[in-house]
């Protein structure tokens, strides 16, 4: 809502307003603007002049020194038109050190032209509609309706873009230079370079944005490099802004920790339209992972030392692993996919070896222990196996669980619930799913082999 009052704890200064030919010329020199929580401000500087019908045609010049906007934004929402409503929530921060300023629109519903250079300290300002927020940044931009430029400087810097990402995007250093200019009645803005630069990583790239008017969504086009990445980082900058709850709940505890690195992105395609179900554009991102640990299903234990390479694409998540551990057993290969995030149905297909008696603990206490059976439920056994394992998982629905389970035995010992003596030394192979148990072993038992 716009504020009804405008109050401060001092408003001084020389200020002059007058006739001149066919406009109106304005000044103020030596202004000191102080808030009621301040104790001292330094002096502005405003002056300029206007001429014409803001309706119509009309010619704006402007020049200013020394503007700390917090102290002049109020003074803005009170004498600003009430098509400036829709910002009033901008709530802007930092100073405009230099600004020089002309705005001309030389007949009646035509597109005004304007020249502006400008030097901008410290910016701030909230997420308004579907611009985005932003928090730390300096900028120095000179250039017109038609192209210019502006360098970008951020240290401590904040972006906040509610509609796209969880959480706002905290960085400790960025640097950037952005030219503008436009294409018909699109303005497009361009970095050949950026790079940001905080504690969990360290990524450079190139970014177009492209925006031409209210309902019509944005087209934005990102490649940028990763360097390095603390993998607790990674569901921070996937777009999240279309899906479920229950897959953003999945997301934010999936990634728990690891080292990231030879990351990219890759972002082509309209910013309303994320994950392009009809194929309005491609997000891609990649890393390699080195040490990792993923929560990849609630009640299964933790997958830990993980390395292989984690891919998004769209609306979809898969991770190719040469190495990792669940509980105490050693995995190989890997292959873990999620197809779509909003109705996420989990894929995982692993090699793996360890002593039987580990497997038989990480099934059974597992969502998959009861599905067993009670009988599987009592079964212990040790010595050394290798697995096979497919899982086709449902996070919001238990009847489309299913799994394969194919183990290789290696002289291990077996407590069967019906027999009271073990078997022993029994190899051979067993495979287990949800709807049947097959087995082809061999040993001994009560000292005499079996088969």
């Amino acid at each position: 809502p716009v504020p009804e009052q405008a109050r401060y704890k001092r408003l001084a200064g020389r200020f002059r307003l007058r006739q001149q030919e066919d406009g109106w010329f304005f000044s103020a020199n030596d202004v000191v603007a102080t808030l009621a929580d301040e104790e001292a401000a330094d002096a502005a500087e405003l002056r300029g002049r206007f001429r014409g019908h803001p309706r119509t045609t009309f010619g704006l010049q402007v020049s200013a020194a020394g503007l700390k906007l917090p102290r002049i934004w109020p003074l803005v929402l009170a004498f600003a038109p009430a098509s400036l409503d829709r910002w009033s929530g901008l709530d802007p921060q930092g100073e405009v050190k230099s600004l020089d300023a002309e705005v001309v629109r030389e007949r009646a519903g035509a597109m005004p032209r304007f020249m502006v250079s400008a030097d901008l300290e410290d910016l701030s300002a909230q997420p308004t509609g579907r611009f985005p927020g932003i928090s730390g940044v300096s900028a120095t931009l000179s250039g017109t309706d038609q192209r210019g430029a502006v360098a970008l400087r951020a240290n401590d810097a904040v972006f906040t873009f509610p509609r796209m990402f969880r959480a706002p995007l905290e960085v400790d250093r960025a640097r950037s230079d952005v030219n503008w200019w436009r294409e018909g009645q699109a303005w497009v803005l361009e970095t050949p370079r950026f790079e940001l630069e905080d504690e969990v990583g360290h990524a450079q790239g190139s970014l177009q944005f492209r925006f031409e008017r209210a309902g019509v969504s944005p087209v934005m086009m990102i490649d940028a490099r990763v360097e390095q990445l603390d993998l607790a980082a990674v569901t921070k900058f996937v777009p999240v802004g279309r899906l479920q709850p229950g897959t953003i709940f999945w997301l934010e505890r999936a990634f728990i920790g690891g080292k990231g690195h030879e990351g990219q992105v890759s972002y082509r395609g309209p910013t309303r339209q994320f994950p392009f179900d009809n194929g309005e554009g491609e997000f891609t991102a990649s890393v390699e992972a080195s040490d990792a640990t993923l929560n990849y299903y609630e009640g299964f234990p933790q997958l830990t030392r993980a390395s292989g390479r984690v891919e998004f694409h769209n609306e979809s998540m898969s991770a190719h692993l040469r190495q990792g551990r669940v509980g105490r057993l050693r995995l190989g290969d890997v292959t873990y996919r999620m197809a779509d995030y909003r109705a996420p149905l989990i894929e995982v297909d692993a090699t793996g070896a360890g002593d039987l008696s580990d497997a038989l603990a990480m099934l059974q206490d597992s969502p998959l222990g009861p599905q067993l059976g009670d009988r599987f439920m009592e079964l212990t056994g040790r010595g050394p196996a290798e697995y096979e394992l497919q899982l086709r998982m449902a996070t919001r629905d238990a009847d489309r669980r299913d799994y394969r389970v194919r183990t290789k035995l290696a002289s291990t010992d077996i407590n069967l619930p019906l027999l009271r003596t073990p078997l022993q030394k029994v190899s051979g192979r067993l495979e287990l799913d949800r709807r049947s148990a097959t087995a082809s072993l061999a040993g001994e038992l009560l000292g005499g082999p079996f088969q």
